[in-house]
């Protein structure tokens, strides 16, 4: 923030390139982790804030990397109300887990000051962000079975449940549940 209360790029060269470099390196190569792997190879360092005003340059990280493409303050918009604290539990206790909150329930002011990236270049790296993420998986159940949390139904694409109907009894070994699979959507 500038004098006057008008925001401004960083008064450090480097930090104003090293951060449009970021903007451009995922422009061309489309994911977080190779970013993280270009400014690495190199050995570019990315600026951190510290409290109170002081700075620090660290090692790129992707969670780093991935905070400063989905911030909208480098596309020049102002946003209010871009997190917010996760609601109290139901016992009372209260949870001190920030999130974001979703797009449409910002205030948000565009062309409040000078951008990193032009607005639709970062509504595409939004897009783009979006198209790379990899759908949660359910983790493997409990059992011997070879394949639980890996089989997909061919008809729902879902992750098949693993359910335990039998068992085998051995008289020269100890018992083994016997798996079968099947589709929670039929």
């Amino acid at each position: 923030t500038a004098p006057g209360g008008s925001w401004v790029k960083d008064p450090d060269p480097r930090v104003r390139d090293d951060i449009q470099l970021i903007f451009d390196k995922f422009l061309e190569l489309r994911s977080t982790g190779a970013v993280c792997r270009f400014f690495r190879r190199r050995g570019i360092l990315l600026p951190a804030r510290m409290r109170p005003g002081g700075r620090n340059w660290v090692d790129a990280r992707r969670t780093e990397i991935y905070r400063i493409l989905r911030h909208p303050a480098y596309a020049g918009i102002y946003v209010y109300g871009l997190t917010e604290r996760e609601p109290s539990r139901a016992d009372g206790r209260v949870r001190r887990h920030v999130i974001r909150r979703a797009q449409g329930r910002w205030l948000q002011i565009r062309d409040h000051h000078e951008p990193y990236i032009q607005p639709v270049l970062w509504d595409q790296i939004e897009e783009q962000l979006a198209s790379n993420k990899q759908p949660l998986r359910r983790p493997p159940g409990r059992g011997e079975a070879l394949v639980q949390g890996i089989l997909r139904c061919t008809r729902h694409k879902h992750a098949l449940g693993t359910v335990y109907t039998s068992r085998e009894r051995r008289p020269d070994a100890p018992t083994k549940r016997v798996a079968s699979y099947w589709c929670h959507q039929n």
